[in-house]
């Protein structure tokens, strides 16, 4: 990845206003003319001792119910090597690995699970390779419903680079709980291949990570996570290159994780075999205050409610059902203590699901974004990636083509319309 420069963020703090030596504040359902959310219980004191983290998470990926574009792997695995390569935000000098079976149905069992740098493709950079243990047992069972966090692993990795995880199930996992929109190659071979550095025997190739939820590491002091939280947008490469920005910015010392999903919504759950995942609100406590030293929230998610229901009435929300729910996940971020900053809604004229009416609760909902101070600071997103022409749309080359998703340059718009400061407490 290229990195992104500081200039042209989009971006702004709420500051906070106290009356008379207390703070004034409103309730979410309120309002008050420039009164911000109130903050007494959560004070930016810089000169108060922060808490010491001893772990951070570094890489996730929000898990679903496996969805029917999975194909056959919809029905799990038996006497396979998962070797899934997943990038770490910020290096440390030791690991833990985060596996889930949430959404399964019956026990998965790996037999055998290791961890290694990887050099290229499925092969493995030399004398990298560590055993996983879990309470000092090589295998694991992950019970249905449930998730596991592995011993400490003594394997340094730096900033930004691949990990492969190894998982050997030897009998049926059953149905896997997965993460389908990968954006990264992993890959599958036959047999118990976890103490092989070679990747020669992975002949089969996945977009999907498959039973593997987190890593964590080691962290220093004032180390802590900034989840980017929302649909496909955020389910992309803009997480990458704030990460990227970050760790040119030793003064911010932060992880970044991706809790994105595509398709996702604030306000409804979705088929299980759609791969959309639960709502915002039913994954919020799970997927974002469930992250090992969480401290912000990057929140951009809507435009799939106001979308889907363009076509299908009984799908369709409006603009104040939408911000209530961004209300209630700011109340939850806020009871939970992390910062949480509204990203607004981005462009999107031309995309198949647009409506004017659709439009018109984009911007309804931005306004709120922008201007209620219920957020403790706003990363303007539309403003970054609109068409100062048309500026319903995306800007042509910030455009992939569908005019919902933005280009590779428009994700590094993104990253670069964050400003900065905004994570430094």
């Amino acid at each position: 990845m290229d990195v992104v420069d500081d200039e042209n963020t989009y971006s702004t703090r709420r500051d906070v206003l106290k009356l008379g030596g207390t703070v004034a504040g409103v309730a979410l359902g309120g309002s008050a003319v420039g009164v911000g959310w109130a903050k007494a219980d959560r004070s930016h004191d810089s000169s108060r001792p922060k808490a010491k983290r001893e772990w951070i998470s570094t890489w996730t990926a929000s898990p679903h119910a496996p969805s029917t574009s999975l194909g056959d792997y919809r029905e799990g695995f038996v006497d396979r090597t998962l070797r899934s390569i997943v990038p770490v935000s910020r290096g440390g000098d030791g690991i833990r690995v985060r596996l889930t079976n949430r959404y399964g149905d019956q026990a998965a069992r790996f037999s055998n699970v290791t961890v290694g740098i990887r050099e290229a493709r499925a092969t493995l950079a030399p004398g990298s390779l560590r055993p996983v243990t879990f309470s000092g047992n090589r295998s694991v069972t992950v019970r249905a419903g449930t998730k596991v966090l592995s011993d400490p692993i003594d394997l340094a990795v730096a900033p930004e680079q691949d990990l492969a995880v190894n998982l050997y199930a030897g009998e049926s996992t059953g149905p896997p709980t997965a993460h389908q929109s990968a954006r990264k190659t992993s890959y599958i071979a036959a047999g118990d291949h976890t103490a092989h550095r070679s990747g020669s025997d992975f002949s089969e190739t996945t977009t999907s990570w498959f039973f593997l939820e987190g890593i964590e590491v080691t962290a220093k002091q004032r180390e802590s996570t900034v989840v980017c939280f929302g649909d496909s947008i955020t389910d992309s490469l803009y997480p990458n290159y704030l990460a990227r920005r970050l760790n040119n910015h030793p003064s911010i010392p932060k992880a970044v994780v991706n809790a994105g999903i595509g398709g996702n919504r604030v306000l409804t759950d979705s088929p299980p075999d759609s791969g959309f995942g639960e709502s915002a609100i039913a994954r919020f406590d799970h997927d974002v205050l469930a992250q090992t030293g969480a401290s912000d929230v990057i929140f951009l998610e809507g435009i799939n409610d106001i979308g889907f229901g363009a076509n299908n009435p009984a799908a369709s929300v409006s603009a104040e059902e939408i911000i209530r729910g961004h209300k209630q996940i700011i109340s939850r971020a806020h009871a939970a203590g992390l910062d949480i900053f509204g990203a607004t809604l981005t462009p999107f004229v031309g995309a198949p699901y647009y409506s004017q009416r659709g439009g018109e609760k984009r911007r309804a909902v931005n306004e709120f974004i922008r201007t209620s101070n219920e957020y403790d600071g706003v990363i303007d997103l539309d403003k970054a990636l609109r068409d100062p022409e048309r500026p319903r749309r995306l800007r042509p080359e910030y455009d992939s083509g569908d005019h919902l998703h933005p280009s590779d340059a428009g994700y590094r718009a993104m990253a670069n319309a964050v400003d900065l400061s905004l994570l430094k407490r």
